[in-house]
């Protein structure tokens, strides 16, 4: 599990990417599946979670329906920040 800060934006899709990379080939002998990254490849993440379940026998929607949950709090919780700092600039 990885925990950032809140202003850490990026880091944390930049960090699966790396990780990614590194567990390349032994996904299986270390039990570890990293689904996700930046930019195009983060819209082929809930492909990649289903074909790490199907090659586990496991169901994949429950793990697809969290990552896209997280994804539109991820994404809200970013426009919200960047309108209450917006916000906070102006003065009224």
């Amino acid at each position: 599990m990885l925990g950032f800060d809140w202003h850490s934006s990026g880091v944390t899709t930049t960090a699966t990417g790396a990780l990614k990379q590194g567990v390349k080939g032994m996904e299986h002998d270390l039990g570890l599946w990293v689904a996700g990254g930046k930019g195009a490849t983060s819209r082929k993440t809930p492909g990649e979670i289903t074909a790490a379940c199907e090659r586990l026998g496991h169901d994949p929607a429950p793990l697809v329906r969290a990552s896209k949950l997280s994804a539109k709090v991820d994404n809200s919780a970013v426009q919200s920040a960047r309108c209450a700092r917006s916000t906070a600039r102006r003065s009224w």
